[in-house]
């Protein structure tokens, strides 16, 4: 049984063709993160290299082996696809033969395992067939014709979200092939995306993978880290709710209100509350609601304010009634709660043009 030495995630960041309008994919780095947690059970030491510049892929012979995994964009030229890489910090439109001198050139490669995740992936196929020494295995995320989908809201890829599912079980060995055939139906029983076709070229014997000892303990050591963050996290959250609740309470009041039988003499009641500040000649409304019922509730805080009843009377009368209110902050229970009373209806009625403060 096998298991990887190295994970190289080679990504396609040159700058693509402005004609093509090629649509903004997920970034490198989120579906790095999937293929690295997914194929780190399988690795010797868990760890993944992301490559920008091509020519940083160590393709030097291991008896171990070697998982490449190109993602990026990808379309058909004249003579197949081509990519945008970036060499020595600039931008190279590299045709299917060239990009795969630049993985596969020299004889280190019958322990490699090349994942084009990319649009028209199949189109590489040809060119695998000529090479002298091609890769053990060679996995096409889309057909000739077909273009990989990676939607920006799942950030990652379909490929990588299919690989990562087929290879969670926790078996102590799988054949990647298996895996491979499991992420393919994955992605062709989605009935609300389809065409996408994942194939795959072998050279020599099944490839099976065994899962390693240190995941366990790697695994658990991000979990208890993970468990030890969110405990110090709520701590954190729950004193700071805890502290803007005092806070609150020191700096409000709770008002209750009891309308008496106004709705009955007036519609559109409404209560307006508002902070008055006289030394700069403002006012600010932080309460505005309906009257609907015969009593109301609201928290207001401590300050210079006034509260408003507003209404459109029946009798078509204008009538002002309010409340001003000097609150100071405070703990005490008692000043932190207050009844206000309406006069009845009928008197109300009775006062066109009154104001009751």
């Amino acid at each position: 049984m096998k298991r990887f030495g190295r994970i190289s995630f080679v990504a396609f960041e040159g700058e693509t063709p402005e004609h093509l309008g090629l649509e903004q994919l997920p970034a490198s780095i989120e579906v790095a993160e999937v293929i690295r947690d997914a194929f780190a059970p399988f690795s010797i030491d868990g760890a993944l290299k992301l490559i920008t510049d091509i020519r940083q892929l160590d393709k030097s012979r291991s008896d171990d082996l070697h998982l490449v995994y190109l993602y990026g964009h990808s379309w058909l030229g004249p003579f197949g696809p081509e990519v945008a890489v970036q060499i020595d910090g600039s931008t190279k439109i590299l045709q299917a033969d060239e990009l795969l001198e630049c993985l596969v050139g020299g004889s280190g490669t019958d322990q490699m395992v090349l994942v084009f995740d990319c649009c028209h992936a199949e189109g590489f196929d040809k060119f695998i067939i000529d090479l002298p020494h091609p890769p053990l295995l060679c996995v096409y995320g889309a057909g000739k014709e077909e273009n990989a989908i990676a939607l920006p809201g799942d950030r990652t890829s379909r490929l990588s979200l299919s690989l990562a599912a087929a290879l969670s079980s926790r078996a102590r060995s799988v054949d990647l092939t298996s895996v491979i055939s499991t992420a393919a139906d994955r992605i062709d029983v989605d009935g609300v995306l389809s065409g996408q076709t994942v194939s795959y070229r072998m050279y020599g014997a099944a490839i099976r993978l065994q899962r390693g000892q240190y995941v366990s303990r790697r695994r658990r050591e991000r979990t208890v880290s993970l468990i030890r963050s969110i405990l110090i996290g709520t701590g954190a959250l729950a004193a700071l709710i805890l502290a803007i609740a005092v806070w609150f309470y020191w700096s409000h009041a709770l008002i209750e209100i009891d309308l008496a039988d106004l709705n009955s003499i007036a519609n559109d009641v409404r209560i307006v509350s508002s902070e008055e500040d006289p030394v700069n000649n403002a006012s600010k409304v932080f309460v505005d609601q309906a009257g609907i019922n015969s009593r109301a509730r609201l928290w207001v805080p401590a300050g210079n304010i006034i509260l408003r009843i507003k209404a459109n009377y029946i009798d078509s009368k204008e009538r002002a009634i309010a409340f001003h209110l000097k609150l100071q902050p405070g703990f005490q229970p008692l000043p932190k709660l207050l009844n206000l009373l309406l006069p009845p209806a009928a008197e109300v009625e009775a006062r066109p043009g009154m104001a009751y403060v």
